[in-house]
């Protein structure tokens, strides 16, 4: 797994509320329990995020300070984590 041999210590799962529910995350998350990885899941992407829905993401990843995050979802989950991970 890429995130083992990168060495995180400390992942961030960001995904939805809906996805949260749903085999996609459930797999992502037992590939990393599999691989020893420690992750907390952040499920409160907007499917329409703003920017207040940005700024509490950023502000649950510097809480976090996470070494890695995984998005499981599509565009707005994705868009979510990169700014998560940028101004963390």
């Amino acid at each position: 797994m890429d995130l083992k041999n990168m060495g995180a210590k400390n992942v961030c799962l960001m995904t939805d509320k809906n996805l949260s529910k749903l085999p996609p995350v459930q797999v992502a998350m037992d590939s990393l329990v599999k691989n020893g990885i420690p992750f907390t899941v952040y499920d409160n992407v907007r499917v329409e995020p703003t920017d207040s829905s940005f700024m509490e993401a950023i502000e649950f990843a510097q809480k976090g300070a996470f070494d890695a995050y995984v998005a499981v979802g599509g565009g707005s989950t994705m868009d979510t984590c990169k700014a998560a991970n940028l101004y963390a």
